[in-house]
């Protein structure tokens, strides 16, 4: 698939999970698949001579981030994940967007909850990661 050279949809992005990164299995429950990327600080490095602040880049942190699920503990790859993240591991993220370009992160889990059900919502729940190191960008070969 080639990358996209027009706008598009959220809608079809998805995201799937690795214990090792050698075979993932698809999360088709995820509503949310979280940040991706990293952002740097500044670190002032005015002279005393000057006037006005300076700044260089700090190092880049990754996101801690989480994604949403409608929470159906009965799908099998779902339930492994939610087990991973009880269990605190780290494990691979595949995330896959319509816009032809796929991102493989490292993410360390810390956490599950099943969210506030509401009268006329699915019942929702919530993983969440901190992304550890760079992510790895390719042009994915699947249709999202």
């Amino acid at each position: 698939m080639a990358l996209s050279t027009v706008e598009k949809l959220g809608a079809g992005c998805f995201l799937s999970w690795s214990p090792d990164g050698t075979t993932y299995q698809e999360l088709e429950n995820a509503l949310t698949i979280g940040d991706t990327g990293s952002e740097g600080a500044f670190v002032e490095s005015t002279p005393i001579k000057k006037t006005t602040r300076t700044y260089i880049p700090d190092m880049q942190t990754p996101p801690q981030t989480q994604a949403t699920f409608n929470h159906q503990p009965g799908v099998t790859a779902y339930k492994a994940f939610i087990d991973a993240a009880k269990a605190r591991q780290t494990v691979k993220l595949k995330k896959t967007y319509t816009t032809g370009d796929e991102a493989v992160i490292d993410a360390v889990l810390n956490g599950y909850k099943v969210n506030e059900p509401e009268g006329s919502g699915t019942v929702k729940s919530t993983v969440s990661w901190q992304q550890s190191g760079d992510e790895v960008w390719s042009v994915t070969s699947t249709t999202p």
